[in-house]
């Protein structure tokens, strides 16, 4: 059994003013350290967002963060694996959407449990297009997210659209 959490933070949400980033930040520390998930994967994140949460005083001590490599645009998507349930397995693979507006992507990166027990697996994280308008570019990124972990697990995915590669 394995516990994982996935959360849109908003970071560029500046819902109740400035002052209220830092604590809804905290918040999300404060929810994580409860519930010790083995990983938390994170949608509409920045830097610092990153900062505080991974500082070693809340969750740096406990989790690593997994981000891409040189994101795009101020927001994105990031892991949280907690050092003593998983251990990374190769390099994190960030894939762009080439007609997102903003930026958007999936990071996969794939992961082992530090006891050794079961077979490693390939987390993802996305953040699709949003607005109502852009129906068809969530549709092509959807489609390009299941490719990609299609190729990466080597086998179809279930849920997959038939001849989906």
């Amino acid at each position: 059994q394995m516990e994982l959490l996935s959360w849109n933070v908003e970071c560029l949400d500046d819902r109740g003013g400035q002052g209220t980033f830092a604590l809804r930040m905290l918040e999300v520390a404060r929810v994580v350290a409860a519930e010790r998930p083995a990983a938390v994967l994170l949608q509409e994140v920045n830097r610092p967002a990153l900062d505080i949460l991974a500082a070693q005083e809340l969750l740096g001590s406990q989790y690593e963060v997994v981000v891409p490599e040189d994101p795009s645009f101020p927001y994105y998507v990031a892991m949280l694996l907690h050092k003593e349930q998983l251990r990374r397995v190769g390099k994190s693979v960030a894939v762009d959407y080439p007609g997102s507006l903003s930026g958007r992507q999936l990071l996969a990166q794939g992961v082992e449990r530090a006891d050794g027990r079961g077979a490693p697996l390939l987390l993802a994280t996305a953040h699709l297009e949003s607005d109502e308008s852009m129906d068809q570019e969530r549709r092509r990124q959807f489609m390009r997210s299941m490719r990609h972990l299609q190729r990466a697990v080597g086998r179809p995915l279930p849920g997959a659209a038939p001849g989906a590669q």
